[in-house]
């Protein structure tokens, strides 16, 4: 199958979606009913971004090849073959938290590793944030809720849910938190509420200033996440203590493992400090240090 799509399953149907909405590319979806045999062939035009097949039965299980059309592809290229029942099915593990706090080295570090079930962990990073991204702006909760409830992976690490906490739903729902001081400079730094694109028209601005509406941000994702969670672990003792990985691998009901925890994403530069001018420090405290109190207590001893 290729590497740039997606299969949602929901209750008697399943849809095929580009992960890139860009991704003009004319494909063909081949799937066939385990039970009965019975085959279907049909095109997915390139200006289309998902494809649903519907009138499915839920209780049987099907076989799904996505593959792109034409005589030297059909040479050069064996898709493979997907099994899919086509059920909504929740989501074992939702990983949330402001941004910049390691969604994504979270879920790098859980993915392929083993449920305490014997099922091996496929663990994802904003998934179909293209789909996802543009429902939040239009407040279209029901729709992100049909995505997650489509995945077929069972953790989804996702910080901008923090946002629409109502749209969560999970057995187990993580909050990860991080330094808020670290979180707002590497936000500034990412270009936080300085442009126009989706990732910040998602983002709730509760002041005029860059650097005021990315601490409103860090407290709010913290404690909207902090309102849903059945866990809350803070990166820093993840990426320095074992024993807290090995803690929250115990909650998830995951297998123990000595694999490292990783950094996967770097801001475009240092997320430190040090440089606030003694104004943006009084507003930090201002606006962020309620949180940081209950999740860094003696932070302030650092300045």
């Amino acid at each position: 199958m290729p590497e740039k799509t997606v299969i949602l399953t929901h209750d008697g149907s399943l849809t095929v979606c580009k992960t890139q909405i860009d991704w003009q590319r004319d494909l063909r979806v081949t799937w066939a009913d385990t039970v009965s045999g019975k085959g279907h062939e049909v095109e997915f035009p390139a200006e289309k971004n998902s494809l649903a097949l519907e009138g499915l039965d839920p209780s049987h299980t099907y076989s799904v090849r996505v593959s792109r059309p034409g005589l030297v592809h059909k040479l050069t290229s064996t898709p493979s073959e997907i099994l899919v029942q086509p059920v909504s099915t929740p989501l074992t593990v939702i990983i949330t938290g402001s941004g910049r706090c390691g969604t994504q080295s979270l879920a790098r570090y859980l993915d392929n590793l083993v449920f305490e079930s014997g099922q091996p962990v496929d663990a994802r990073h904003e998934t179909l944030s293209e789909y996802i991204l543009p429902l939040i702006i239009r407040k279209d909760f029901d729709g992100v809720r049909r995505i997650l409830s489509g995945f077929g992976h069972q953790v989804e690490a996702a910080p901008y849910l923090s946002i629409v906490p109502e749209t969560i739903e999970a057995k187990h729902i993580v909050h990860l938190t991080r330094d808020g001081r670290r979180v707002v400079q590497s936000g500034v730094n990412r270009g936080w509420y300085q442009n126009d694109s989706n990732w910040n028209k998602i983002k709730p601005r509760l002041a005029e200033d860059v650097f005021a509406s990315s601490c409103h941000l860090w407290t709010l994702t913290n404690q909207n996440s902090a309102k849903v969670s059945t866990t809350t672990v803070r990166m820093e003792d993840l990426s320095q203590s074992p024993e807290s990985c090995s803690a929250l691998l115990s909650e998830l009901e995951i297998e123990a493992t000595k694999r490292p925890f990783p950094q996967a994403n770097r801001g475009k530069a240092p997320s430190g400090f040090d440089a606030w001018t003694s104004g943006q420090k009084d507003r930090f405290r201002e606006i962020c240090g309620g949180v940081m109190n209950v999740y860094y207590p003696g932070w302030e001893s650092e300045w």
